[in-house]
């Protein structure tokens, strides 16, 4: 899935204007997290900190799953937690202020980036079966969508995005590192 031109995203640790620090010496601040099983709200910066030898829960003091991006900027704004996440893309220094603008429009500029973990692919169609002609029309209907009025209300409507894009080989195997023990 293509969403703001990107076919991947990461996720940002983003602090009240002002009080943000490196992860490396956040030691006992509170984080709100999005849900358990999100990517960008929670698999990929536990594992962002992993990679650099910090145990999330030895870091922060938890104060909870938000359940939404909103609620925990929230969180963040109103001093109940002092560190959230995102999702973003590391390339685009403009992608979180985004972000927080799609899930919480009228408090853009009040959230320092603290890091942005590395990116991985976007949502992704899975289908299987073992026709092959099935499966090639089933991926040309997808990668079409876009041309005709109907297929562009779905992608924005559905799919909340811009396009479909085929996914490389192997490339999802980049999951497996953030995916639930």
């Amino acid at each position: 899935v293509v969403r703001l031109g990107h076919a991947d995203y990461a996720s940002a640790f983003v602090a009240r204007r002002g009080e943000g620090a490196p992860l490396s010496s956040m030691q006992g601040k509170r984080v709100v997290w999005i849900d358990p099983y999100s990517v960008a709200g929670y698999l990929l910066p536990t594992a962002h900190l992993r990679e650099r030898g910090l145990d999330a829960a030895q870091v922060f003091r938890l104060v909870g799953f938000a359940g939404c991006y909103r609620a925990a900027l929230e969180a963040v704004r109103d001093g109940k937690a002092d560190i959230t996440c995102v999702h973003a893309h590391p390339d685009d220094p403009e992608a979180v202020k985004r972000a927080i603008m799609v899930h919480f429009p009228d408090a853009t500029d009040i959230f320092d980036v603290v890091e942005v973990t590395a990116a991985t692919p976007s949502d992704a169609v899975i289908a299987r079966s073992d026709d092959d002609v099935l499966n090639g029309k089933l991926k040309k209907a997808l990668l079409g969508l876009g041309a005709s009025g109907d297929g562009k209300q779905l992608l924005d409507e559905l799919f909340l995005a811009e396009r479909f894009v085929a996914a490389k080989p192997g490339v999802y195997r980049a999951l497996h590192r953030v995916a639930p023990r």
